[in-house]
């Protein structure tokens, strides 16, 4: 099965070493770890169409600008999602997006019919060893490609991930999945599989996702990909996205879904 834009694209990320302490006859002290710096980056999941995202926290309005313009998404209370995340709803075609950041606002993301778009706000020094646990939630929606807004099921659960940032691996879990609007579905846990962290940024691929409708008929979830950034002064923060493909009754559908964590 393919879909056209399952593609992850590194749009920035700037890395930078920070000097190591200095001993005191002057020489480097090889003892001491060189910590990293994350810069501000951004990585998009979708179409190739060129996108910018902006949230104007004044307004409580996003702006999404595309090859045709510009299109203005405002509050939108019909569907319900975490508490990290907030639904919009753009006032002229009523396509839906969902927001969210961090409780520090180091890290954001926009989930829409394109895809998802994640943002590093700002620089994050970053763990050179040890290992942290983050857990949060996560939105994203259930659709048929074609960008039909009649064809979108908004999905809210919950996350958790684990980085090892002496090994530079990744796993997690995504976990109690259901319709945001229509509770009526079984979700069997997405499995974050052992994946790479490099210079504060991640990625791998999934197990797992499947759903049981009304309980009785199941559908079948393909192995799928994630991603992500560490974000946050010291890298306290995370946020992620995933991707899965669906087969409901002979029909291919898309789960394109965000993550926000903490420590």
């Amino acid at each position: 099965m393919s879909i056209r834009f399952k593609k992850l694209i590194v749009l920035a990320a700037v890395m930078m070493p920070v000097a190591g302490c200095m001993g005191s006859s002057g020489g480097s002290d090889d003892s001491v770890p060189v910590q990293q710096t994350a810069g501000a980056a951004t990585i998009a999941i979708g179409t190739s169409e060129t996108r910018s995202y902006a949230f104007d926290s004044d307004t409580s309005e996003i702006t999404l600008t595309r090859e045709d313009g510009d299109h203005t998404y405002v509050e939108f209370s019909g569907v319900t999602v975490p508490g990290a995340f907030t639904s919009y709803q753009s006032s002229s075609t009523r396509a839906t997006m969902l927001h969210g950041q961090t409780s520090t606002e180091a890290g954001e993301v926009f989930v829409d019919v394109h895809g998802v778009h994640l943002a590093r706000n700002g620089e994050t020094t970053l763990p050179v060893s040890g290992a942290a646990s983050y857990t949060g939630s996560y939105a994203g929606q259930l659709a048929r490609p074609g960008n039909n807004a009649a064809n979108i099921l908004p999905i809210i659960g919950s996350a958790e991930l684990s980085a090892d940032f002496g090994g530079g691996t990744v796993t997690g879990q995504v976990t109690d999945r259901q319709f945001a609007n229509t509770p009526n579905a079984t979700f069997a846990p997405i499995e974050l599989e052992l994946g790479q962290l490099s210079d504060g940024s991640f990625s791998g691929t999934t197990t797992g996702g499947q759903y049981t409708l009304n309980g009785s008929t199941a559908y079948t979830a393909d192995a799928g990909t994630y991603g992500g950034m560490i974000v946050g002064a010291n890298g306290e923060e995370a946020i992620g996205q995933v991707m899965i493909d669906h087969r409901i009754a002979s029909i291919d559908w898309v789960e394109t879904g965000a993550f926000i964590v903490e420590q």
